[in-house]
């Protein structure tokens, strides 16, 4: 399980090897932490994951997102604590838009999750894939922010698991469900 004394860690990086059966777990330090939490979708819309967290018991009130889904798919509902990208997924969208909220969150730490890190695979190539974990962990050092990369290792391939293996300094497989 993730714990709490990573999260304080000045920029760790955090990997969370998920399943679809397990992907909420992967919020589960929600619990724990102080900090703002920001998470980029890339699957599903702010509104949605906002509910499943929030029938889990989750508390919400730190919780911010960066919506690469609610308007491709022409979703009419919009969350007050989200900024919404407009068309096609671009990490040039993803990175203006997280740098939008951090300078609209009023906390000093944040940790930021990228979820989920292998969807990327639907809108570009490995090697692309391999460049935007480096270009996310860069931003986020930048921004001050921890990042915390949720992936399913059965989605992505073993290239990009290896390099996530390499790159995160803590590393959490959550059991299936």
């Amino acid at each position: 399980m993730l714990q709490k004394s990573w999260l304080g860690e000045q920029h760790a990086v955090i990997g969370v090897q998920i399943s679809q059966d397990n992907h909420l777990q992967g919020y589960q330090f929600l619990r724990d932490t102080p900090y703002a939490t920001i998470a980029v979708l890339l699957n599903r819309p702010a509104h949605n994951l906002s509910e499943m967290l929030e029938k889990k018991g989750m508390p919400l009130q730190n919780l911010f997102f960066v919506d690469h889904v609610s308007k491709v798919i022409d979703s009419p509902f919009e969350h007050s604590n989200a900024v919404y990208s407009m068309g096609k997924y671009t990490l040039h969208k993803t990175h203006t838009l997280l740098s939008q909220l951090v300078a609209k969150t009023n906390k000093e730490r944040k940790i930021v999750v990228f979820d989920a890190l292998h969807d990327l695979h639907h809108y570009y190539g490995q090697k692309t894939i391999l460049a935007a974990i480096d270009h996310f962990i860069d931003q986020s050092r930048i921004l001050h922010l921890n990042p915390v990369f949720l992936f399913d290792r059965a989605k992505t391939t073993k290239a990009v698991a290896q390099k996530l293996y390499r790159v995160c300094d803590r590393l959490v497989k959550l059991p299936f469900s």
